[in-house]
């Protein structure tokens, strides 16, 4: 899974829980245009704003053993 993928999953997301990115971003605790950059693809989040944008609509980010 690539961080954009995993943005576009929360976007979705976010959207499911009747966020729009202005509702999205105060929930984060960031603005609106920092979370546009990341949804937009030209800043790359860390592994603590991913974290943060997970939170902020109820979800966690875990990792998993694949399956070999």
């Amino acid at each position: 899974m690539t961080a954009n993928s995993m943005i576009s999953d929360l976007r979705h997301l976010a959207r499911s829980s009747g966020h729009n990115l202005t509702t999205w971003a105060a929930a984060a605790g960031m603005k609106r245009q920092q979370l546009s950059e990341y949804v937009n693809g030209n800043v790359m989040p860390t592994l603590e704003t991913f974290t943060r944008l997970a939170d902020a609509v109820g979800y966690d980010l875990e990792l998993k053993k694949r399956n070999p």
